[in-house]
């Protein structure tokens, strides 16, 4: 029972009207299972347990805040201990939010 919770996963992805074929899905915990955010949780929780990085998470949402005095040099250092992590730096994404 449990292996088959982690073999012969498929996929496929929609946007709009158009759905992509069906993929296999090599690794992940699936969507919507009772046990799902359990099991991610576990890998993931190595990441707030840094000493040297400040993280919110939510699921598996991870907000790193950045001192705004100086951005540019913690941005940068914030970034280089992702790099030296474990994380998939492809499926990391940046954003700023300040007033425009």
């Amino acid at each position: 029972m449990v292996l088959s919770y982690f073999m012969d996963r498929k996929f496929s992805v929609s946007c709009g009207d158009a759905t992509s074929g069906t993929w296999s899905m090599q690794a992940g915990v699936p969507q919507g299972s009772d046990v799902g955010p359990s099991l991610f949780l576990v890998p993931a929780s190595d990441f707030s347990d840094s000493a040297v990085l400040t993280a919110s998470q939510y699921a598996d949402d991870v907000e790193v805040p950045v001192d705004a005095a100086n951005y540019c040099a913690h941005a940068e250092y914030v970034l280089q201990e992702f790099l030296s992590s474990s994380y998939q730096m492809n499926k990391t994404s940046i954003f700023s939010r300040t007033k425009q």
